[in-house]
């Protein structure tokens, strides 16, 4: 059995897997250390397992299922997706993670667990609540992309689900929507970002 100190210090709180996955943070140009960071998750990826993936998602923190998230990707292990699928719905951390190997297989299952997540958190009674909706439909798009499907059409158009909630105006000027912010406004911007994430993760660190 994995000691759990040991894991959370080794992957958990290494700054060079965790902050490093996280939000696709070592895709970009200007990552510090990225050589250093790029060698550290391939370690991780060539040297383990089924053994590590459990382990890290049998700890109770968002950090450890966020990397568990990325190496049930990285591995191919399609036997989890179940699992974080039920995580992910219950918002029980890893989001990052869950929405990379969701994108990555591309499947009916992956499809599933992305709208879902998106007919549940696009919601709102009085304001939106912003949480990872952006990332969620970014994974949904690039499966559209890159398997000729028509998944995200849905949220879009005048009653769509992710119109509304980046559209709504709580202050009456504007101001206060979120499509005025970069992260939510531009779904090209959105989809270009999450696009290069994936090319440099399947790159670099999944195995064929």
């Amino acid at each position: 059995m994995l000691n759990e100190e040991k894991l959370q210090s080794d992957y958990v709180w290494n700054s060079n897997i965790y902050s490093a996955l996280m939000n696709g943070n070592i895709s970009r140009d200007d990552y510090p250390e990225k050589e250093e960071a790029i060698k550290a998750i391939q370690k991780m990826v060539s040297e383990n397992g089924v053994e590590l993936i459990d382990a890290l998602l049998n700890i109770e923190n968002w950090r450890s299922k966020t990397v568990a998230g990325f190496l049930i990707g990285f591995k191919n292990e399609r036997k989890y997706l179940d699992q974080i699928g039920k995580l992910f719905l219950k918002k029980c951390g890893g989001v990052t993670g869950y929405c990379y190997t969701f994108a990555k297989f591309a499947d009916e299952k992956s499809i599933f667990y992305l709208t879902k997540y998106l007919d549940q958190y696009l919601l709102f009674d009085t304001f939106p609540d912003e949480k990872f909706q952006d990332l969620v439909f970014a994974a949904l798009r690039w499966i559209d992309k890159t398997q000729d499907l028509n998944n995200a059409k849905q949220y879009l158009g005048d009653d769509g689900l992710w119109t509304k909630f980046v559209n709504f105006d709580s202050r009456g000027d504007n101001k206060s929507k979120f499509s005025n912010h970069p992260r939510w406004g531009d779904l090209n911007s959105l989809d270009n970002r999450f696009e290069k994430t994936m090319v440099f993760y399947n790159q670099q660190f999944a195995e064929k």
